[in-house]
């Protein structure tokens, strides 16, 4: 079993459980912040295993035009019960297909389709994506 199906089968199990012990959990927002500093006002982000939607609510609540995708449907059925107000859209799209000014998530589980841009570090375990 590859990675990713390995990733998601898990998360498949442990759905509900991550998102009652994740979901409200701010312990990363502070560095999260430092990123979304780097961003224009109101930008357009895709948050890729967005999970429960634990950054995308907060994305949302900063005024960014975000999009969730996830590869666990337990996972997306809760985002979007939690932020009906996000769009969570079926993952048949390239990234280079999303109007977006950048991406968030989980970038080692994206499939290999779906890698089309390069790493760029911008400060110290700071990275953003470019084409």
């Amino acid at each position: 079993m590859d990675k990713t199906k390995f990733a998601v089968s898990g998360y498949e199990k442990i759905a509900k459980k991550y998102a009652h012990l994740y979901y409200d959990d701010k312990s990363d927002l502070d560095f999260f912040d430092k990123f979304l500093a780097y961003l224009p006002k109101g930008g357009k982000v895709l948050d890729i295993g967005c999970g429960p939607g634990t950054f995308t609510q907060h994305l949302f609540r900063k005024g960014f035009a975000v999009e969730g995708i996830e590869l666990s449907t337990a996972m997306i059925k809760i985002a979007r019960e939690k932020l009906p107000q996000v769009k969570f859209p079926e993952q048949n799209k390239t990234l280079s297909e999303y109007k977006i000014d950048t991406i968030t998530g989980r970038l080692p589980l994206l499939p290999d389709r779906m890698r089309v841009y390069k790493t760029v570090e911008i400060e110290p375990n700071l990275f953003a994506l470019q084409n």
